[in-house]
């Protein structure tokens, strides 16, 4: 940080003027600010980037990866009701339609 000192010859005396310090601390603030507000605007915009690239591709998952997933949501959901049907079917086909117990 730079501030403007005045050296008098005279006396040696060492003297700031208070306006000027406060001058340049503005100054530099103000610069500081804008840099930040730079910055912010291009995380903004790199946020803005992955969350496209992240939903670009949403709508064209795999037919296979969604058959594994129902797959196991139907594993799992005949496992949660092994206890009332006292049965339990390994084999899971998400193409056939699955019966309650």
């Amino acid at each position: 940080m730079r501030f403007g000192v005045t050296v008098h010859q005279s006396d040696k005396y060492f003297s700031a003027t208070k306006e000027s310090f406060y001058e340049n601390i503005n100054k530099e603030l103000e610069t500081i600010k804008k840099e930040l507000e730079s910055t912010e605007e291009k995380m903004l915009d790199i946020c803005d980037e992955i969350r496209e690239s992240c939903w670009k591709g949403f709508g064209s998952f795999d037919t296979k990866l969604f058959e594994e997933v129902i797959g196991t949501v139907m594993q799992a959901e005949r496992f949660s009701n092994v206890d009332s049907c006292n049965e339990l079917n390994t084999v899971v086909d998400p193409a056939v339609s699955m019966n309650s117990c």
